[in-house]
């Protein structure tokens, strides 16, 4: 018989009550969070920090609601990760992860390089989505499954073989719900969610990268070599509010349902069109299209991650295992072991994918096929 998976206390939706729960039980799962099959999700992730102990790691894993505390930023998973360490005080692989943002994970006093972890965990999210059935995404505690045995694998780097095993390991998959597409992920902070608004909030979940991934995947901070001159581009404002119009006439002459994320492409194109920042109208460029594509039923459009205004992509360049696309002269210029030409900052000189922004987060949505939804969320 199995053993009996205990209940969180109702004292668990603060720092202090998460941190007396881990010390009772490394692994705590408040039922929001569990896809409607709570035990299951503890049991499976109870065994896989069972395993890292044996190897002398310690782990703690915190699957919850954001708790009503002051967090410093949106992406509430690192800082919520913070507090409770500095609260429980234990050396220890820490994963935590609330429903808005990523899956955070942090090591300390341990030997593991938690930013390679998190770098493993992109490439083995992107091999267990590549063969699942529409609808269906890795949960959050299948990404938090991913990032322990991560942990435990000496070039932190899962093979597709060792991805499709763990996924069939567990409960590690769910199923997109019908919940509505303007559902407010604020909503859901301090309250309890539903099983389907679960789904959604655990699918966006699974699909974010954060900057971290950006910084720690690229070994580019090497001195320049072989860079390619700067693209003059002036037609960039004027292509994106071509862009933007069009989307306009083609929703407003639309004779079908328009899909809410249709929607969601145009106004947070609409609202950045006409800003100062270059990254902005860059970010307006792709949504447009990304609408329209959405509105036809078409497969997404890439542009190059490294700089959008070079077009759409046409190989894809591989920086530390990771596999971005990129234009032919980008591809190229990785591949003689220079760096691409990348679109900086508004002020300086620094590529945009070193920055802390939401287009750093997205790579202007080759990262992130959800990107009106993380746009709209930071400029609301």
């Amino acid at each position: 018989m199995p053993a009996a998976v205990p209940t969180p206390s109702p004292e668990a939706d603060t720092v202090a009550g998460i941190a007396a729960a881990l010390r009772e039980d490394p692994v705590l799962v408040h039922e929001s969070m569990g896809n409607g099959r709570t035990d299951e999700v503890h049991e499976s992730l109870g065994e896989l920090v069972d395993d890292l102990a044996d190897a002398g790691l310690p782990a703690y894993v915190a699957l919850v609601q954001t708790p009503n505390v002051q967090l410093a930023s949106r992406d509430s998973g690192d800082d919520l990760l913070r507090l409770i360490h500095a609260e429980l005080d234990e050396p220890g692989l820490y994963v935590v992860s609330t429903p808005v943002g990523q899956t955070a994970v942090a090591a300390y006093d341990v030997p593991v390089d938690d930013v390679l972890v998190s770098l493993g965990r992109y490439r083995a999210m992107d091999e267990a989505r590549s063969g699942l059935p529409e609808g269906d995404f890795v949960s959050t505690a299948g990404e938090a499954a991913a990032l322990l045995t991560l942990a435990t694998d000496d070039d932190y780097l899962l093979s597709a073989g060792e991805v499709d095993d763990l996924m069939a390991s567990g409960p590690w998959l769910a199923e997109y719900g019908d919940e509505p597409m303007s559902y407010e992920l604020d909503d859901a902070q301090g309250e309890p969610l539903t099983p389907l608004v679960v789904a959604v909030a655990c699918g966006l979940t699974a699909l974010v990268v954060g900057w971290r991934l950006l910084r720690a995947r690229t070994a580019l901070a090497r001195e320049r070599r072989g860079r390619l001159p700067a693209p003059v581009d002036d037609r960039t404002p004027q292509q994106a509010r071509e862009a933007v119009a069009d989307l306009r006439r083609e929703v407003d002459r639309s004779i079908r349902l328009v899909p809410d994320e249709v929607h969601g492409c145009l106004e947070a194109a609409e609202r950045l069109v006409e800003s100062s920042s270059r990254l902005d109208v860059v970010g307006a460029l792709v949504l447009a299209e990304q609408g329209s594509a959405r509105l036809r039923g078409e497969r997404l459009p890439l542009r190059c991650y490294f700089d959008p205004r070079h077009g759409p992509s046409a190989r894809t360049a591989t920086v530390s295992g990771v596999s971005l696309p990129a234009c032919t002269r980008c591809a190229e210029a990785l591949a003689s072991g220079g760096e691409p030409d990348s679109l900086t900052v508004d002020r300086g000189d620094r590529p945009y994918w070193r920055d802390d922004s939401i287009w750093a987060e997205t790579g202007f949505g080759s990262l992130d096929p959800d990107l009106w939804r993380l746009v709209t969320e930071r400029t609301r």
